[in-house]
């Protein structure tokens, strides 16, 4: 039996924490809402695994017929006739890869996009959030675009002999669109996070680590950008790129999780069950947040001092996707209304 890349076994086990991390995700959303009442970011995380598993299975299928990536004029030649029909087959594989990829990446973007969207409705952000969703968008096509038209005409992306040139067998332009889109759109996110716990009132631990939760894009940057540098500084290697790219699937697949996750750490979590049925149409209350809580300018019942809980009760770090249909920026907007209140009401 052959013994198996290192490389392939890295990806292999990449995918498979990838694969966890992702029906861990759906777990925490099922026991906290029917399918039927998911959000728009929850549908996006199956597009991801999806995008991910073909991803996974096309570079298992690359370690077998192998790809000509980099290759000079000599290297071609040196092949059999044989070998040079499998690089052909692995050429269009590398191809269709990128597409692949490209779509990864943007319905990863797409989680995080759609959850800062309900975090920031009925702020001035929103807004902000709508110039991004167009970014993202002209951000994908152009890596798509750039896919298609970086080496033509299009057959000699898979062209063996003669020698299609570097930019046909390595891709160097449509790495640098893909990787400057996938930076500039996180840069951007980055934004809200920030802007957000700023207004809030809450403890500065909590802060702290609700805007690192949200900021988890940074090192998807990081990724992003170390990886466009070893495929255009130090030449085109098939391992190489298979490693890098799952790297890069595994912190991005994290990143726009991670604050789901949280609620893993939850006991209600456990204890309680699905609220937010779709059956109804009536949106339940919001785990961590009860009415009693809200001053009676705002809505509530209960005494008005214990608006000031430092947001700890009605924004909690678990809670940004609430377990009820209400939107977390209602939250949000409740925990920001709590902070122009009279004095007198605060006493």
């Amino acid at each position: 039996m052959a013994e198996v890349p290192p490389a392939i076994i890295e990806s292999r086990a990449e995918y498979i924490i990838g694969s966890v991390i992702l029906i861990l995700r759906w777990f925490v959303r099922i026991k906290k809402r029917s399918i039927r009442a998911w959000y728009w970011d929850d549908w996006f995380s199956v597009s991801v695994w999806v995008w991910l598993t073909a991803l996974f299975a096309m570079v298992e299928y690359l370690a077998i017929v192998g790809a000509p990536l980099g290759f000079t004029q000599e290297q071609r030649e040196a092949l059999t006739p044989q070998m040079r029909v499998d690089m052909t087959k692995g050429a269009q594989g590398m191809f269709a890869s990128f597409f692949i990829f490209i779509n990864f990446v943007w319905s990863a973007k797409a989680i995080l996009i759609v959850l800062f969207m309900r975090l920031t409705r009925q702020t001035p952000l929103y807004t902000y959030m709508l110039v991004i969703v167009g970014i993202s968008i002209a951000c994908w096509l152009a890596a798509i675009i750039a896919t298609f038209t970086h080496c033509l005409p299009l057959h000699r992306n898979w062209q063996i002999l003669p020698d299609p040139g570097f930019e046909c067998s390595a891709g160097y332009t449509q790495n640098i669109v893909i990787a400057t889109g996938n930076v500039l759109v996180d840069a951007l996110l980055i934004v809200v996070p920030i802007q957000t716990m700023r207004d809030l009132l809450m403890p500065t631990w909590r802060r702290i680590g609700i805007t690192f939760l949200l900021s988890l894009g940074v090192f998807v940057m990081a990724m992003a950008i170390a990886r466009c540098i070893l495929s255009v500084d130090h030449g085109p290697n098939a391992a190489q790129s298979s490693v890098w790219v799952f790297r890069e699937a595994l912190i991005t697949i994290f990143a726009v999780n991670a604050p789901a996750l949280t609620a893993l750490f939850r006991r209600d979590t456990w204890r309680s069950h699905r609220t937010g049925s779709s059956d109804s149409g009536i949106p339940s209350k919001p785990s961590g947040f009860a009415l009693q809580d809200l001053p009676p300018t705002i809505g509530g019942t209960g005494q008005p001092k214990s608006a000031n809980r430092k947001g700890g009760e009605i924004y909690k770090m678990t809670e940004f996707e609430t377990s009820s249909r209400e939107s977390t920026s209602n939250l949000v907007e409740l925990e920001r209304n709590s902070r122009i209140l009279p004095e007198s009401l605060r006493s």
